[in-house]
């Protein structure tokens, strides 16, 4: 199935292949790891593979993976070695390639294991371009296009009118000047290149993403990218995968790796001058794809 069509403005970016995943929830139950090392194997197999002839051509090898928060369901130790175990770093255990992660409101407080264990990966991360001061938020480029990972949601602290994490006391709940962050690197990386960016965070503008960051922060934050060329936001914290507009930017809520029944999905991402194809693959099935592109035809 094709869905959404829309026009994109013209810009330069290379034909580059990438993956996204969220909510893998390590420690959850004792299931959780081998449903994550299933998809794991499904995204080392699907390069090569073709897409359905309404898409055409073949899979490339991604330049990464990014994972959208939650990467644990309670933020310990023993659930974040297990998560490093299986995903790895720059391609060095189960998951063949480089895996930018985030994390979301499961992975503990802010001087917790998982945040702290964070900050010293980014460190060890291959060709970044730009690392907060905290060193927990962090951009990169690959080809002509800036991607910047932005934690559980881009804003500086946490607002009490928020609808629903007021119920919680822990400073999970703070994003930790993401949204300063994000304003100092697109100046420094993009400026007035027009440059396109994606970024990536937990939280997004869904039913249930609204409910954990407020209004006031979502419009602070749309103040801060308007002006540039936002190609796409991609975010978790769901578990179901879905696409909407957001102030006209197309997002994605990427699913999850796992669900209560067996794996779950992730997300393949192929983008070049002309189009931006978004798969949505499980372990062993595509289930559909969405196209943003110059095709006046729909697609089909």
């Amino acid at each position: 199935m094709i869905f959404y069509i829309a026009s994109l403005a013209s810009q330069n970016a290379e034909d580059l292949t990438f993956f996204i995943a969220s909510d893998t929830h390590y420690g959850k139950n004792k299931y959780v790891g081998s449903f994550n090392i299933e998809i794991i194997n499904a995204m080392n197999e699907v390069p090569g593979m073709y897409y359905p002839d309404s898409i055409g051509g073949n899979v490339d090898i991604p330049f990464g993976v990014v994972i959208c928060g939650d990467l644990t369901e309670n933020g310990k130790k023993e659930s974040f070695v297990e998560f490093i175990d299986h995903y790895g770093l720059n391609g060095n255990k189960k998951l063949l390639y480089p895996v930018y992660e985030g994390f979301g409101n499961h992975d503990g407080n802010k001087n917790g294991y998982v945040r702290n264990a964070i900050k010293i990966r980014n460190l060890q991360r291959k060709l970044l371009g730009t690392i907060s001061p905290d060193s927990l938020h962090y951009s990169w480029n690959w080809g002509d296009i800036h991607f910047v990972n932005l934690n559980s949601y881009p804003a500086n602290i946490w607002d009490p009118n928020c609808e629903w994490c007021h119920y919680f006391k822990d400073s999970f709940r703070e994003p930790q000047f993401s949204l300063d962050y994000l304003k100092n690197d697109l100046e420094q990386q993009v400026g007035i290149t027009g440059k396109p960016v994606v970024l990536f965070f937990h939280y997004g503008f869904d039913e249930w993403g609204k409910k954990w960051w407020t209004v006031q922060d979502q419009d602070t934050f749309y103040n801060v990218i308007k002006d540039y060329n936002i190609k796409g936001i991609f975010h978790g914290h769901t578990h179901e995968v879905d696409h909407y507009y957001w102030k006209g930017t197309p997002v994605w809520c990427v699913g999850s790796t796992q669900k209560d029944e067996g794996p779950g999905e992730f997300l393949t991402v192929n983008i070049t001058s002309e189009k931006m194809v978004v798969g949505i693959r499980e372990i062993n099935r595509w289930k559909s794809f969405y196209i943003i592109g110059n095709n006046k035809n729909g697609g089909k």
